[in-house]
């Protein structure tokens, strides 16, 4: 026996069984993932469910709707194809008609993604200046930056800084302030929009630039606004007001014209005959 050791040691083969030896022993099994219903070959993962359910995966109540629901759209799959249903003719133009709008909807999506629809500042603007009138208030309008806390001592306490500071450094303050429970700029809102009423007296008693009092807007929720304008009906906002509504409307045109384009040369393309 010992000769015989002596004898692998020297050949290479010794080496590559000792390797793969240690290499089987360190080898541990890859966990299974955790199934949480399985019907047939099919199975709803806890992975699966947890991306489906996102911040909802540990309430209970929304887990079981959930597997509930998955679990009927299985069964009443199988039960309709053993029916034949998936074989009807009506059924085929409706699932032809489905591939269509949904292979239609990703080829635009990848077509106008493929565009980089890319708006200067300064092309915002002169189409803002073109088409100012289209941006008109329909109704009275305030603009306002507006915070809510909940905490009425820490509002009473930012508000003085507010009035000292300003907006901009306002803003930066209370920027990981775990009482914040709302922060909006530039919000433009009706009348019929504000509430309590006592909000909206107090937004009426502003000129531009002040700051109202703190307001419990809502049970322990306490609010302060900044008025920056009040519009009348009618009347055209400054474009910093309305630059993302801008930039919306102008790069939907964008993408109506090229889609106008790419349907005209699909026209040509495929020798449409209209008779």
């Amino acid at each position: 026996m010992t000769s015989l050791i002596k004898l692998l040691r020297k050949n290479k083969i010794f080496f590559l069984i000792l390797f793969l030896h240690f290499l089987g022993c360190n080898d541990k099994p890859v966990e299974e993932e955790k199934i949480v219903v399985k019907i047939d070959k099919d199975v709803l993962t806890e992975d699966e469910l947890n991306k489906s359910l996102m911040d909802k995966k540990y309430e209970k109540k929304f887990r079981e709707e959930y597997i509930r629901q998955w679990v009927e759209r299985e069964l009443l799959y199988r039960e309709a194809i053993e029916s034949d249903i998936i074989e009807k003719i009506e059924f085929q133009k409706i699932l032809d008609n489905t591939k269509k709008e949904i292979a239609n909807s990703f080829f635009l999506k990848n077509y106008f993604a493929e565009k980089k629809i890319e708006l200067s500042e300064i092309e915002l603007k002169q189409y803002f200046e073109k088409n100012k009138m289209d941006f008109a208030f329909s109704e009275e309008i305030y603009a306002l930056n507006l915070v809510q806390f909940i905490d009425e001592i820490v509002a009473i306490d930012y508000r003085v800084f507010f009035i000292d500071k300003g907006w901009k450094q306002f803003k930066n303050q209370i920027k990981s302030d775990t009482n914040i429970y709302f922060n909006g700029e530039n919000i433009l809102l009706a009348p019929h929009q504000i509430q309590p009423v006592e909000l909206l007296n107090a937004i009426r008693a502003l000129n531009p630039g002040e700051v109202s009092i703190v307001i419990e807007s809502e049970p322990n929720i306490f609010t302060i606004v900044q008025l920056i304008q009040f519009y009348e009906k009618g009347k055209i906002p400054d474009y910093d007001l309305v630059s993302s509504q801008v930039r919306e409307r102008y790069q939907a045109e964008k993408k109506q014209k090229f889609y106008k384009d790419l349907i005209e040369d699909l026209y040509i393309k495929y020798n449409v005959e209209i008779k």
